[in-house]
């Protein structure tokens, strides 16, 4: 049976509800006298060896010269273990280089050894966490909320506004929890619906694959040792956080998926695949509890009261004018971020703000 294509499952009443929400928290924070800052998250699996690498030349000398074709040196073992990346992107370009990008790889796939000594290259925005599985998860997805809620606390002119996906680790209530908790508004994007309005899906995973292939291809011509497999990719996905994700700026990912807070900017292909050159006027109102529940996934449980928590207010109009209509981000200490037993270790109180690491590593 062949596939029904991305356009013909996505919900058009699902899109129009995302970005109603997205104008009228916009409207909200305007009314604060703040500034937006809209910021989207999404995890992303980084294989430890790409198979489907093309174009290198490999010159074989001696009398076994072209009797085979050169070949990249992976066990089947190897070509199936990935690790997680964390990605964040921000519509604020200076604000870009300190947003916090989290890294998980199983303690299988990454000695202590090679552990510390990557932990001492570590740009002062990039995470590495050591784990049982390379996976992100609930326990440590709240971490990352508080770990971003900390860095922003500095900024308090600006009022965060951040964009994620339904999987089940960011709807787990401790999570949601730690969101309002944080003071950052949030703006959750259906699961039928990332491919279209996702600014990371979108605009950026492509770019930031497209280096790392391209970066890994010239690395692996040389030959890399097996052991130093996966420092060599961790090290690949450092450098491509400076070249692509520090590199660009994504305000324009945010404008043409309508997440901006208004949809003028909405890009003809998103247009396209909703069969509709012009746009339905998208109303400013606060969602309501039905409209939310349609954006939820159909077999996790909705909590009303905790997710309408999530959303501030009545509906803002140009009459009403209230000194702290949005919440304050509180000043959360470094204590604050690492209150369970998953997350990141305290650093220590002379540390800067933006040095927190992950000082101990789980037994291999």
């Amino acid at each position: 049976m062949p596939k029904t294509p991305p356009q013909d499952r996505v919900s058009p009443c699902q899109v129009q509800t995302v970005w109603q929400w997205a104008r009228f928290l916009f409207a909200h924070v305007a009314l604060s006298g703040k500034r937006p800052l809209i910021i989207t998250l999404d995890e992303t699996s980084i294989p430890l060896v790409f198979t489907d690498v093309r174009g290198i030349v490999m010159v074989r000398n001696g009398p076994a010269a072209w009797t085979q074709m050169p070949r990249q040196g992976a066990t089947k073992g190897e070509m199936r273990m990935y690790f997680t990346h964390v990605a964040f992107i921000c519509n604020e370009p200076s604000l870009q280089p300190i947003l916090p990008q989290v890294i998980f790889v199983g303690a299988s796939a990454l000695t202590k050894a090679q552990f510390l000594a990557l932990e001492a290259e570590l740009p002062d925005n990039v995470y590495l966490k050591r784990m049982p599985k390379g996976w992100n998860n609930a326990d440590e997805h709240k971490v990352i909320i508080q770990l971003l809620a900390m860095i922003l606390a500095e900024h308090s002119d600006l009022q965060p506004i951040i964009a994620f996906d339904a999987a089940p680790l960011h709807l787990a209530p401790k999570v949601l929890s730690e969101i309002a908790t944080s003071g950052i508004l949030s703006v959750l994007v259906p699961a039928k619906c990332t491919w279209l309005v996702q600014p990371l899906d979108r605009s950026v995973f492509f770019k930031f694959n497209f280096y790392l292939k391209q970066e890994f291809a010239g690395t692996f011509v040389n030959g890399t040792p097996n052991a130093d497999k996966m420092p060599r990719m961790i090290r690949l996905v450092i450098s491509a956080i400076r070249y692509v994700l520090q590199r660009y700026r994504w305000e324009f990912a945010f404008m043409q998926t309508g997440l901006w807070g208004d949809q003028s900017a909405v890009s003809s292909s998103i247009k396209r695949d909703l069969h509709s050159q012009a746009l339905p006027d998208i109303s400013c109102d606060r969602p309501t509890a039905d409209m939310v529940r349609r954006c939820w996934p159909k077999n996790r449980r909705f909590d009303e009261e905790l997710v309408m928590s999530l959303i501030p207010g009545a509906t803002p109009t140009p009459t009403v004018h209230t000194a702290s209509v949005a919440p304050v981000l509180p000043a959360t200490t470094s204590a604050s971020a690492s209150s369970s037993s998953s997350s990141f270790p305290k650093a220590s109180a002379a540390a800067p703000r933006y040095r927190l690491r992950t000082k101990t590593a789980l037994p291999p």
